[in-house]
């Protein structure tokens, strides 16, 4: 009888370490791939930033319309989709500021929320992150460019 309790006592010992090392390692490897994923759409921001450019340098304004960024070969088509997302589309918005005295400055903005590129993940940490961002006044997610003209 001894014998099967120390069994018993050592696979609770066991199971109790699997279960710290598992709650543990769950954030870890939550912000880990986030990290990686961040990577890889902040480039995609990055590509898309330089398609704008080259559509501000020949049309003197920013368009928030993938379509005229592929028509006009400054974009490739599948650069308009968030990676990760199941083919949710960047959010891209345009619009140009007017000063009082008149001046006009094209803006742009480029954005993906947390919902889209962080697709499949821990819905709890995805949570909290909005919740962090939201409650320090920020974008829920990468986001490049302002069109409220506080740049």
């Amino acid at each position: 009888m001894k014998i099967s309790n120390n069994y018993i006592l050592s696979f609770c010992i066991v199971a109790l370490a699997v279960a710290a090392f598992v709650s543990v390692n769950r954030p870890l490897r939550f912000d880990r791939e986030r990290k990686a994923r961040e990577t890889v759409v902040i480039e995609r921001i990055r590509l898309i930033g330089q398609a704008e450019k080259g559509y501000l340098q020949k049309h003197g304004v920013y368009t928030a319309d993938f379509r005229q960024l592929t028509a006009e070969k400054l974009l490739a088509d599948s650069l308009q989709f968030i990676p990760y997302s199941n083919g949710q589309r960047f959010v891209l918005q345009a619009t140009v500021d007017v000063s009082p005295t008149g001046h006009r400055r094209p803006l742009v903005e480029c954005s993906a929320p947390y919902e889209a590129y962080l697709n499949g993940l821990d819905e709890n940490h995805i949570k909290r992150l909005i919740d962090d961002a939201m409650a320090a006044g920020k974008f829920p997610g990468v986001s490049i460019g302002d069109t409220n003209g506080t740049q």
